[in-house]
């Protein structure tokens, strides 16, 4: 068995290389009767989601976001991600809800 560093994001890490999903590791079996090529489990992606809209609200809005908040824009990364091919495609939707949101842009 072999264990390696878990799961590479797209986000970045404070200008210092890309972020870690903390629900996907690497891990691979060899021998023992392991069967080449099966996966087991998987990764959260609404957990995950919900990580990555915290933290970009949070910036977005330079102020704490309340559970609310986040949840109406999780909801609506789930109603996409029912039709979208992929993670990135569907978190893409929220996250402009939150640019195009008046806590996020700057009136005067």
């Amino acid at each position: 068995m072999w264990g390696g560093e878990f799961g590479r994001t797209s986000d970045a890490q404070d200008g210092k290389g890309r972020d870690h999903n903390p629900h996907a590791y690497t891990t691979i079996f060899c021998g023992g009767g392991a069967k080449g090529g099966v996966h087991y489990g998987k990764t959260d992606e609404v957990g995950y989601a919900r990580e990555v809209l915290t933290k970009f609200m949070q910036r977005a809005y330079r102020r704490p976001v309340t559970a609310a908040e986040v949840d109406s824009k999780l909801q609506l990364f789930q109603q996409v991600r029912a039709d979208a091919p992929s993670f990135i495609q569907a978190i893409k939707t929220p996250l402009m809800g939150v640019m195009v949101s008046p806590h996020f842009l700057y009136l005067a």
